[in-house]
């Protein structure tokens, strides 16, 4: 049975479709699964509603923010449900002390890793938002630049980048993987959900296989992270592996507190986000009934 799903970047978050298309798990349930890359999560949801898509493997805000816009898509499993972002520093810094006065480079203003930022800087660091200068500086590329000149002092990487500044010299000062998040989601459309059940339930069948053998088979997911993202060095990708262990349920449960962080920060740009529930943007149906049917523990035994 042949499935298209979308894929809005190539990134860890997308590691659940890596590791179950690589493991052939897809092919045990009769799926033939076409992984279709497209440019940001908008497009790739876009993509699902049009009907080019089946499925689509995308950053929760993505699938929030359509969903606010009206859009009747559903989102069946978060699967990874936490950040895999760290705060890197200049050598020169000691301590959340040292930051105090000086510039922290992020991606864009208002963007994820601004709010990621400054939740590790006064969260986890203790830090008034009034003594660190958050300043918009742009991609990786960019910021690597910016710390290696001093344009910056510091700024937020994930996997694999932050194993390679790490190489650099430049010093890791906190991590934001107790920070609940919806950073991934499968999801579909409601007509799919309901119109075609038995191909829902082998795709989520499929993807709680791939987070089962993630966990039990970390000898050869790490040798496909390295493929997948062509890490020259195997250090790099057990690095990728450690960091997402953190942050990928065996169980998945929706991050209703991550979610309601998500309305939030879209309430200025959709006041019906200041009054949804969270629990709207959640279907939890089919997750808890293949626990219930005790699918979840056989596949860790």
């Amino acid at each position: 049975m042949p499935i298209r799903v979308g894929q809005s970047s190539i990134t860890d978050v997308q590691v659940a479709s890596i590791v179950t298309q690589q493991a052939g798990i897809f092919r045990k349930y009769g799926l033939t699964a076409e992984l279709i890359l497209l440019q940001g999560g908008p497009q790739t949801v876009q993509a699902l509603i049009s009907g080019s898509l089946h499925f689509v493997d995308v950053a929760g805000p993505a699938l929030i923010s359509s969903q606010l816009a009206g859009a009747d898509v559903v989102p069946l499993l978060y699967q990874i449900t936490g950040l895999t972002h760290s705060l890197f520093v200049k050598p020169d810094i000691q301590a959340a002390k040292d930051l105090k006065g000086k510039k922290v480079g992020v991606v864009r203003i208002g963007g994820l890793a601004e709010y990621i930022a400054r939740y590790m800087l006064t969260e986890k660091l203790g830090l008034k938002p009034a003594e660190v200068q958050l300043i918009q500086v742009g991609g990786q590329a960019e910021r690597v630049a910016a710390l290696e000149s001093g344009a910056i002092h510091a700024t937020v990487f994930s996997p694999p980048q932050s194993t390679r500044v790490k190489k650099l010299g430049f010093k890791e000062l906190a991590d934001a993987s107790e920070l609940e998040y919806p950073t991934g989601v499968i999801g579909t459309t409601r007509q799919i959900f309901t119109a075609r059940p038995e191909l829902v339930e082998r795709v989520m069948k499929s993807y709680l296989e791939g987070i089962a053998y993630f966990w039990l088979h970390k000898d050869k997911t790490v040798p496909m992270l390295q493929r997948q993202f062509r890490l020259s060095e195997r250090l790099e990708a057990e690095e990728m592996y450690d960091k997402l262990a953190k942050v990928v349920p065996k169980r998945p449960r929706p991050p209703y507190k991550g979610i309601k962080m998500v309305l939030e920060s879209l309430k200025d740009r959709n006041p019906r986000a200041a009054t949804m529930d969270a629990a709207t943007f959640v279907d939890s149906t089919l997750v808890k009934r293949l626990e219930a049917q005790g699918f979840i523990d056989r596949l860790y035994h």
